[in-house]
């Protein structure tokens, strides 16, 4: 394979913190919405976000905010892996 085709580990978890920012956006905000449909107590007038935590769709809610929490940890690393050693860039995503 051609030198300028290969990729390397910093360009493979470039790659892997993109994805993971994208999905991190999209799946749990899916999951809530699935949850809050699925949920036919829940007003969006009356009741917290938070009360489906604890509702019969607690298991769908409370998985997206694992994922999400967890994609976008990964995607959090790998910006400050990107941004280098500078303190002040670092500062911003820590």
């Amino acid at each position: 394979m051609p030198e300028e085709f290969r990729e390397t580990k910093s360009m493979l978890l470039l790659r892997f913190a993109g994805v993971c920012g994208i999905l991190g956006s999209i799946l749990p905000l899916a999951l809530v919405l699935s949850a809050t449909f699925l949920s036919t107590w829940f007003s969006w007038n009356l009741n917290a976000l938070s009360e489906l935590g604890v509702g019969e769709q607690s298991t769908l809610f409370n998985s997206a905010m694992l994922i999400g929490g967890a994609l976008n940890f990964l995607f959090a690393f790998g910006l400050y892996k990107y941004l280098g050693r500078e303190k002040l860039i670092r500062a911003g995503v820590a």
